[in-house]
């Protein structure tokens, strides 16, 4: 069964705030406003919408830029998208989730190690990965590539433990995944 890829990009618009912001203690220069839309033909389709990114000064004087929190919100929201439009929508990928909740259902639980877990299928991710790549790339160039550290703000400890947290270890996980493992910046 061949599926259909769909042809996503992102749609990036910039516009100045109205009157003075301030995000987090700097000054607002730009608000991205992101949104996926499908290609069809000649027309475009919004899909939907990114977080709006705040773009503020660097303390240095350098160019505009996405604080760390905004970037790790937006990334993991792309995550999301992707998963939903292009990981989940396989034909693999759901016979293994059915198989998964069909374990789950039986009368013995199965282990971890017994379940489907589509982060582990390089091979089902590398014939994947050609049709969403290009967003990973044009998100990367307009806000910046991921790092760790980002989504340490955005997913804190809770506790005074050092490193990071159970969640921004997990979307970081995710992210390595989709896009491949040296997306992340450590």
């Amino acid at each position: 069964m061949k599926q259909k890829m769909l042809n996503i990009c992102l749609d990036v618009s910039r516009k100045r705030p109205q009157a003075p912001e301030v995000h987090e203690g700097h000054a607002v220069h730009w608000v991205l406003q992101l949104r996926l839309v499908a290609k069809e033909g000649t027309e475009l389709r919004e899909l939907g919408k990114l977080p709006p990114v705040p773009l503020v000064q660097a303390t240095d004087g350098a160019q505009a830029q996405a604080l760390s929190a905004d970037r790790a919100r937006t990334w993991h929201e792309l995550l999301r998208w992707v998963e939903h439009l292009y990981l989940f929508a396989d034909p693999v990928i759901q016979e293994k989730q059915y198989e998964n909740r069909f374990k789950w259902e039986s009368a013995q639980r199965p282990t971890h190690q017994e379940l489907y877990d589509w982060k582990q299928d390089e091979p089902v991710l590398q014939r994947l990965r050609p049709a969403y790549q290009a967003l990973g790339d044009e998100l990367a160039a307009v806000i910046g590539r991921p790092q760790a550290q980002d989504f340490a703000k955005l997913h804190p400890n809770l506790y005074d433990d050092v490193g990071l947290s159970d969640d921004a270890r997990r979307v970081i996980r995710e992210l390595s995944a989709v896009f491949g493992s040296d997306f992340v910046l450590k």
